[in-house]
């Protein structure tokens, strides 16, 4: 008789909280660049970009970065313009902000982990719970050289998102507390499927909270139509090294397949999750 197979989980490294908790991080974070990032002082008008992994936090990083006018130097990536703050160093952070008025940063660590600035201003994406679950699922996978999960089947790994034990802990959690601070004046609040059915109304929502300066660029009717074209996903597709560092690119783009940017597509979930598993997100997300 056949030994049935036993899943690995993915691999995933725990940190201690300022609260004395774990908390699980994926594994290339450490204790020392997590107390860095929640530690880190803010400057006015410093700009966080927050998310749960696979919620539109790529795509968000590259609007923000159109509005601003941001060039991406050759070699470079969008992350050196937008530090991620889990796997970044004091000195990083340092750096970036003495040589950028306003900063910009982007995170997945959840809001209570952090001291709140009511100068610093912050951009939480949030995305329906059943995508985000096959995204995460299909970068956990192609991330094999992170996560060691190549051959994990979404069945065992739908089982993990939903008890909230993958890195970045459960997705509800992050969503519970975020939703604290929605109506803040600081907090600016994008849904995912918001943005895809009108984006230049998301661009323009973004600029006017940035502030009245990026609020008039993207008035050129023009510039407006750059930066839509250039966030699009078929655009993003074909710049994958302005977003997926040199060194990571031949292990993690396959088959013209990318954990970064792969799809997009809203109602994706419908490709993997069972009506059963989908009934279950929806309780979850009721509750």
């Amino acid at each position: 008789m056949e030994t049935p197979k036993v899943e690995r989980n993915p691999k995933i490294v725990y940190v201690t909280t300022k609260t004395g908790e774990k908390y699980a991080m994926p594994s290339h974070a450490s204790q020392q660049c997590y107390d860095d990032a929640v530690g880190f002082p803010f400057d006015q008008d410093d700009v966080i970009i927050a998310s749960y992994p696979k919620s539109g936090t790529t795509w968000t990083l590259n609007i923000v970065r159109l509005i601003c006018g941001m060039e991406i130097k050759p070699g470079s990536i969008i992350e050196s313009e937008f530090p991620f703050l889990e796997s970044s160093t004091r000195k990083r952070l340092d750096e970036h902000k003495s040589t950028h008025k306003p900063a910009f940063y982007h995170t997945h660590i959840p809001c209570d982990h952090f001291e709140l600035n009511e100068k610093t201003k912050y951009i939480w994406v949030l995305r329906n719970p059943k995508d985000v679950c096959v995204s995460f699922y299909h970068h956990t996978k192609l991330f094999s050289n992170l996560y060691e999960y190549d051959h994990g089947t979404f069945d065992h790994y739908f089982k993990l998102f939903a008890s909230g034990k993958t890195d970045y802990d459960s997705y509800f959690g992050h969503v519970k507390k975020w939703s604290e601070h929605a109506n803040d004046k600081n907090v600016l609040l994008l849904l995912y499927e918001d943005m895809k059915v009108d984006t230049r109304s998301a661009i323009k929502q973004i600029a006017n909270f940035l502030g009245k300066t990026y609020a008039a660029r993207v008035s050129n009717p023009v510039t407006m139509e750059t930066i839509f074209e250039k966030c699009s996903f078929r655009e993003m597709s074909q710049t994958m090294d302005q977003f997926v560092s040199v060194q990571s690119q031949s292990t993690v783009i396959k088959d013209g397949k990318c954990p970064v940017i792969r799809r997009g597509v809203v109602g994706d979930w419908r490709s993997l999750m069972t009506r059963e598993q989908a009934e279950i997100i929806d309780r979850m997300t009721t509750e």
